[in-house]
Order: C-alpha cells, then structure tokens, then sequence
C-alpha cells in the first residue's frame, strides 16, 4: 500500500515537472575554451557538448561513444554529445593552429 501511494505521488511530481526535467539535457549558457590540438583526447568535466571549428580548416571530426563529422569548402564546425568522463578525440585537417574548441555543459550537470 505504501509503496503504490509513493510510486503515485512521484509520477504526479514528476509529471508536473516535466518540462523542468527535460530542460535539464538542453546546452547551458555558458561555455569552457580549451586549446585543440590534432588527435587531442579531451576529457569531458560534465555532461555537455564538446564544439570544435574554425574558418581556416576545411575537416574535423570528433570521435566520442557517437561520431561527428564536418567539412567544408573553407571552414569547418562540429558538435557532440558527451557524458562526464568520456574522452573525445579530435581530428582537423588541415591543422593551423587556429581551431576553437568549447566544452558547453547540460543545464543539468554539475
């Protein structure tokens, strides 16, 4: 009896907080530089998004549990999703020295 009336007030909680809760996965505001270098293994601090890109760079991908790849004519920008902890490895061709990169936390993470 017990249990079925937590187990109900915790679905009622939780759906009137829905749109609080899936808020929590969406890219906060705020963003963390780090120098990228070709093959740099980055080591994700939370739960975010890792970018790399630049104008004067024509491919770069990021390799994490999923892949992202970009490439263009004369500029290059790629996303992905990455859990706290999990390294992401970078490629960028051709390498100049002048590519960004930004680790951007989930609203959520901490």
């Amino acid at each position: 009896m017990l249990k079925a009336l937590v187990q109900l007030f915790a679905e009622s909680f939780l759906k009137s907080k829905k749109s609080w809760v899936s808020a929590q996965a969406l890219p906060a505001t705020e963003k963390v530089a780090f120098t990228v270098t070709n093959e740099l293994q980055y080591t994700a601090p939370a739960d975010g998004w890792v970018r790399i890109g630049s104008s004067s760079v024509t491919s770069t991908t990021l390799y994490a549990s999923v892949a992202s790849r970009s490439s263009g004519d004369s500029s290059a920008l790629c996303y992905i999703p990455v859990r706290k902890g999990e390294v992401v490895v970078c490629y960028i061709s051709p390498y100049t020295g002048q590519t960004d990169g930004f680790f951007i936390p989930a609203v959520g993470s901490s």
